[in-house]
């Protein structure tokens, strides 16, 4: 895991750099710093990212569907990632209507994590970013 000093500067730069405008130089994915606190947080990996739904949100916090034979577990709500939380759901919105996708009315069908396009992204997808 990298240093909290580390991790703080590295949040920071995919946050100002995911403001800018997509195809720009140096621009990154707008969902990446919030991907970064959520997978930091609770501690997943990338597969496990790009797996997580609505449904994952629980009163207590997010409920993490482990790969590799470890035990699900739940990650207890911070205000950093409550708020990286709401951000994804304001960035999937925001796609969906951008592009004219209605919304899946089961929280199990609605991704946390979308392309520019609003369609679930995809590890390779992820890998790319």
């Amino acid at each position: 895991m990298p240093s909290p000093s580390s991790y703080a500067r590295l949040t920071a730069f995919a946050r100002e750099r995911g403001q800018r405008d997509a195809h720009t130089a140096g621009s990154v994915a707008p969902y990446l710093a919030h991907l970064m606190v959520i997978a930091y947080s609770c501690r997943l990996r990338g597969i496990e990212v790009v797996t997580l739904t609505e449904a994952n949100a629980t009163e207590e916090g997010i409920l993490s569907n482990r790969r590799k034979g470890s035990r699900d577990n739940i990650t207890g709500w911070s205000p950093a990632l409550r708020e990286a939380w709401e951000a994804l759901i304001q960035l999937r919105k925001a796609a969906e209507q951008r592009h004219r996708r209605p919304p899946q009315l089961h929280a199990s069908k609605r991704p946390m994590l979308v392309s520019q396009h609003g369609t679930a992204l995809s590890k390779s997808g992820l890998d790319s970013a």
